[in-house]
């Protein structure tokens, strides 16, 4: 009777600390978002800005129909932060706050992946220690109240190593993992290496793991894969094109338009 009385007690408590440090997370990455830090970065209004061409025109500001990358003031900027926040200002309408919106939300959001990430791998004390740990780091914070369009790039890799762990087990979450870190692709360009490399090491792993299993999971490690790559597709393009090896791609979606707000 004891050891069950300790074990209750011990889930009260755990829930009581997961709450009270999401209460903690959500507060510190919400809490003032439109003013602390004062004033919009020149990054964070210009994704703003192409954000809002894409909502209103369906066109970047130099007039190109839904880029994978954005020319923006001569020197590029990631598309995927500006993608998902034409879809906050779709909902929420034009604001300071709203630019950094999806960002804290990604940060609430990968504090809490973290959190399940520790836990999957080394039990809920442990999950609860890492998630307190990133709540409180000033770094994370910072990063989650900033709309810098990189910024977006971490809780998607996350998201898809998260998803490949659980994926070891359950083959079935491997395609998610594909897709988080296909999207990832669009967040950060300086890491396309990076994230092809994981991808890469994490499903020479899962082949290594089941050619012992006799491909329990190949079907699963081929859809992560299709996935993945199917994502990869404009990115690989973008390089060719970028490298001069083919020319300038434009279709009836994907084209070069005069109709953007700055044309």
């Amino acid at each position: 009777m004891s050891d069950r009385i300790t074990s209750t007690e011990q889930r009260q408590n755990r829930r009581l600390f997961f709450g009270l440090i999401l209460v903690i997370c959500v507060f510190t990455r919400f809490f003032g978002l439109g003013v602390i830090p004062l004033g919009l970065n020149q990054d964070e209004a210009f994704s703003a800005f192409e954000a809002l061409s894409l909502l209103k025109s369906g066109t970047d500001s130099w007039g190109y129909r839904y880029p994978m990358y954005f020319v923006s003031w001569g020197s590029g900027m990631n598309t995927l932060y500006a993608y998902l926040l034409s879809g906050f200002f779709l909902v929420f309408g034009i604001n300071d706050w709203v630019v950094r919106l999806p960002q804290a939300v990604a940060g609430v959001l990968s504090c809490y992946v973290f959190y399940r990430l520790m836990s999957f791998l080394y039990g809920k004390k442990v999950g609860l220690v890492g998630f307190f740990v990133v709540t409180i780091m000033p770094w994370h914070i910072m990063l989650s109240r900033f709309g810098l369009e990189s910024n977006i790039a971490p809780a998607f890799m996350l998201l898809g190593f998260y998803f490949f762990l659980k994926g070891v087990k359950k083959g079935k979450y491997l395609p998610l993992s594909g897709l988080f870190y296909g999207m990832a692709l669009y967040g950060y360009a300086v890491c396309w290496v990076f994230i092809g490399a994981v991808v890469a090491i994490n499903n020479g792993y899962l082949v290594w793991l089941n050619v012992k299993c006799r491909l329990e999971k190949g079907l699963y490690i081929l859809a992560e894969l299709f996935v993945f790559g199917l994502c990869a597709v404009p990115a690989f393009l973008f390089l060719l094109v970028n490298f001069g090896v083919i020319d300038e791609i434009k279709t009836a979606f994907f084209f070069g338009s005069e109709n953007g707000l700055l044309a």
